[in-house]
């Protein structure tokens, strides 16, 4: 028998995920870089000293990611974890008020920081998104994918204006305040599968199997197979998944963290260097709509090999670039391509794993990107110390996103047509 949905809940879980992206990308990462000169000018600590927080972040989530992840299929997990995201991440920045200790500094905004990034919007596009949706799921992920690109183009802005009129040490008071002012009431609207609220992905008429469906759902004309952590450990497709976004984490902190001096070194502005970010960022948020469109339509390892090998050209660009029209269009290209990754990554796990299990999964693919992505600075810097130059880095950047395309590609979805045993 057929049940109509007039509204469907999983629409307030894109918004959900949208302001939650903004807020952990924008306050978490692009503020901080813009606290960097005045705390290191007041605190007497260098460039090296200060980025260890993020290096401490990123180790804390990859320890215990693991182990946390498999929390978040409970019933209640992605809602507590949403919860504990609010309030660790404010707790972060309030704390940086009295900060003044560079132990103190890596305990408060490193360690504490890295349990918010576990309700954070990589939760909400990994696990809860691909959950309720199955046939929308590409547009879904499309729009709440655009808050994760909001961060760079607002709080940058937002900062600047709090640190002239308060001082660094109130301007983070003052961020942490706002945070938990709008994560905390947002992350109580979490919930992790329609199932629990009585509904089925997508807003899909419920309809009770008949004989001869095999298990079906509405929604899926295949059968309705979820891979353990245990079983997918034992699927090539898997790992060529986990190469694939390993690859891309490698072809991207480490770029985009190396932006700015690559463009002063090339002769451009601050103002010029700032004007290619924001252009990034537009295209960037415009351009996810789009991609989660063809998601739906095409096959996802192919268009994801399609979208790697874009963002490879992209990033080829950057070595021609010897005007402002050049710099703007190479900007503008790595926004165009990357922004697919967002999307799909996420898609393609769903869709070949099952729903079942995503916090299970993402758990243990996490350790491999968060190690890659925090490789990546280094590895740029390393090849820039030696060689005065980016080009040799950049040229191993468009390489990991060409390796990228093939694991992905190459990444076949197992069959289905049983469930596996344990």
């Amino acid at each position: 028998m057929l049940k109509s949905q007039r509204f469907f809940y999983g629409w307030v879980q894109v918004a959900v995920t949208l302001v939650v992206g903004a807020f952990t990308s924008g306050g978490g990462f692009w503020a901080f870089t813009i606290f960097v000169a005045p705390m290191g000018d007041e605190l007497g600590w260098s460039r090296t000293e200060i980025f260890g927080a993020m290096t401490v972040r990123a180790l804390g989530n990859a320890v215990i990611a693991p182990l946390m992840g498999p929390l978040q299929d409970s019933k209640h997990g992605p809602r507590v974890f949403a919860i504990a995201t609010a309030v660790t991440l404010a707790a972060s920045m309030i704390l940086m008020k009295w900060v003044d200790d560079l132990i103190l500094f890596y305990l408060v905004f490193g360690l504490l920081g890295s349990f918010a990034n576990f309700g954070s919007s990589e939760m909400m596009l990994s696990v809860v998104l691909p959950r309720w949706f199955v046939r929308k799921r590409g547009r879904a992920l499309g729009i709440g994918s655009m808050g994760t690109a909001l961060g760079p183009l607002l709080f940058p802005f937002i900062v600047t204006a709090l640190l002239a009129q308060l001082g660094w040490r109130d301007a983070w008071m003052v961020l942490g305040i706002v945070t938990l002012a709008v994560l905390g009431p947002t992350s109580l609207l979490v919930r992790g599968r329609p199932e629990d609220m009585g509904l089925t992905p997508d807003g899909e008429p419920q309809v009770s199997p008949g004989p001869g469906t095999g298990g079906m759902t509405a929604v899926s004309a295949r059968p309705n197979v979820d891979y353990t952590r245990s079983q997918v450990i034992a699927l090539p497709a898997f790992w060529l998944i986990v190469l694939a976004a390993s690859m891309t984490m490698l072809g991207t902190s480490g770029f985009h963290a190396n932006w700015i001096p690559f463009f002063r070194d090339e002769g451009f502005s601050a103002t010029e260097a700032s004007l290619a970010a924001m252009v990034y960022g537009i295209c960037s948020v415009s351009s996810r709509i789009l991609w989660g469109w063809g998601a739906e339509r095409v096959t996802l390892r192919r268009l994801m090999a399609l979208q790697a090998l874009a963002t490879a050209f992209s990033v080829l660009l950057f070595l021609a670039i010897d005007s402002r029209a050049v710099l703007l269009l190479a900007a503008a290209a790595n926004g165009l391509t990357l922004g697919g990754v967002f999307i799909m990554r996420p898609m393609i796990i769903a869709s070949y794993f099952g729903r079942a299990h995503l916090g299970a999964l993402n758990g243990l693919i996490r350790p491999f990107m968060t190690a890659a992505s925090a490789s990546s600075p280094l590895m740029v810097a390393w090849f820039f110390d030696r060689q005065e130059s980016y080009d040799t880095a950049f040229l191993l950047i468009a390489g990991c996103w060409c390796l990228a395309a093939v694991a992905v590609f190459l990444s076949r979805m197992p069959a289905r047509t049983a469930a596996p045993q344990p």
